[in-house]
């Protein structure tokens, strides 16, 4: 459990530079509250945010971040958590949403989702949440900006 509260570096999946963007409001919230550790965010499309790449995939990260946060629709799910698994990342959050709780019909993503975690053994919180949150401030993986939550 320790990955999941007091990671070094943690893969954000989902990010583009967008302002709405609910990844990037994850990785702004990272440096807004201090996260000293490494931050890779990554996303469907290369690109800058702020001082940092945005990296197409989670093979450009050197070594293998201490925790991932996927948030990009419920459809990629599966794939991005076979990416993690494969990296050897073995602690994720997902945030995504769409799944059961719209439709019984996307009992198939969560069954592969499950799949692939037993698979790799990594251990999941979510889907579709907030995150998780810690005593310590700088460590905030909701996807709610700073501006609102304040």
């Amino acid at each position: 459990m320790k990955q999941f509260f007091h990671p070094e570096s943690i893969a954000i999946f989902g990010v583009s530079p967008t302002a709405s963007n609910l990844a990037r409001i994850i990785v702004d919230n990272l440096d807004r509250f201090g996260f000293a550790g490494k931050v890779f965010p990554v996303g469907a499309k290369k690109g800058k945010l702020g001082k940092r790449n945005i990296l197409a995939s989670v093979n450009e990260i050197e070594d293998t971040p201490d925790l991932a946060v996927i948030l990009v629709p419920g459809r990629f799910v599966p794939d991005t958590l076979m990416a993690c698994g494969k990296k050897g990342i073995r602690h994720v959050i997902i945030e995504s949403g769409g799944f059961t709780e719209f439709d019984d019909g996307k009992k198939v993503l969560e069954e592969q989702i499950q799949a692939i975690a037993s698979n790799f053994g990594i251990r999941v919180i979510g889907p579709n949440c907030f995150g998780s949150l810690t005593w310590r401030p700088e460590l905030s993986f909701p996807f709610l900006s700073s501006t609102h939550a304040t």
